[in-house]
């Protein structure tokens, strides 16, 4: 709840701050970004994540199969992960060419096996998290349609970790004595420092319209109350082999769109 309430107290900021700046220039033609603007948007990113994290998760099934009893075959099973973020994104700036951008971005990491597209196929998220980032942006040009930035961002990360959610599923322990199962360990909380960087190429349009295409790089890293002790039942491979911090990396691809309002 405390997580929530503050993302909604962070949006409403973002929102208060273009409210308060001054509208009568969205009629005008595109002016760019310069000295005393804003820009308030909001983003889409999807790429590929990689990292401890996610090679511990290959390193655990390895090994493991899947019987499909109605078509009496069984299968390696192999793994992906593919991250998500959507998220708000705020930036001021104080002189021509740099400003200062905050973000508020939800994160999803999903875990799917690759049995094939005339096999069932499963789908589990293995991290989540709200994130909180600032950073300085760089801006090439000065009073253009047209506009290149970079964006270092530092920050914060209030997340969940579902260690190995694929093999909770389908890993089986093949001992006679003993059938069961293998079962996760569920979610564990986790509050990571998050860095990154983001380079755009942007767009403005009548009205004040703004539109960036570009590449997201986030890396998180993931600091664990205590070392996970799990065992696969039918390979013997460890989880992590009792570490208990990992680093998570993303590179995207990210959408982002808004306004920009001069002050």
């Amino acid at each position: 709840m405390k997580k929530i309430v503050s993302a909604i107290f962070i949006a409403l900021l973002m929102a208060s701050l273009a409210w308060a700046s001054k509208f009568d220039e969205l009629d005008k033609p595109p002016e760019g970004a310069h000295k005393g603007q804003m820009l308030l948007g909001a983003f889409f990113a999807m790429g590929g994540v990689f990292g401890e994290i996610i090679e511990a998760e290959n390193d655990f099934v390895k090994g493991s199969t899947n019987e499909f009893k109605s078509n009496e075959i069984i299968k390696k099973l192999w793994i992906d992960h593919l991250g998500f973020s959507i998220g708000v994104c705020f930036e001021y700036m104080y002189i021509d060419h740099m400003g200062v951008k905050a973000k508020l971005k939800k994160t999803l990491v999903m875990q799917r096996t690759l049995f094939g597209s005339q096999y069932k196929n499963w789908n589990e998220f293995l991290y989540d998290d709200y994130t909180i980032c600032v950073g300085p942006t760089f801006h090439a040009t000065n009073r253009k349609q047209w506009d290149f930035t970079f964006t270092p961002v530092i920050g914060v990360s209030f997340g969940k970790l579902n260690a190995t959610p694929i093999a909770d599923k389908l890993v089986k322990n093949d001992d006679a004595a003993t059938p069961y199962n293998y079962k996760g360990p569920g979610e564990k909380d986790v509050i990571n420092f998050t860095c990154g960087g983001e380079f755009n190429f942007t767009v403005y349009f009548s009205g004040g319209l703004f539109l960036s295409i570009g590449f997201d790089y986030t890396m998180n890293l993931i600091q664990l109350d205590r070392a996970y002790e799990l065992t696969n039942p039918e390979t013997g491979n460890e989880y992590f082999k009792g570490q208990d911090s990992s680093y998570l990396h993303s590179l995207s691809f990210i959408l982002s769109a808004g306004y920009a309002f001069s002050n």
